[in-house]
């Protein structure tokens, strides 16, 4: 007898969805840009500065 297997192959499925905006691959796009945009305005920050 297996107890509450359905139970956790719902929970699991929930772990599997991205957190917000629909596909994972959307998140890792914005990941992404974030990281481009962080190093962009660090390197204009050192021109600036040096």
């Amino acid at each position: 007898m297996m107890p509450n297997s359905k139970i956790e192959a719902e929970d699991n499925h929930l772990d599997d969805l991205p957190p917000f905006m629909g596909t994972w691959n959307r998140m890792y796009m914005l990941v992404l840009v974030v990281h481009v945009l962080f190093i962009a305005v660090f390197y204009l920050i050192t021109l600036r500065l040096s």
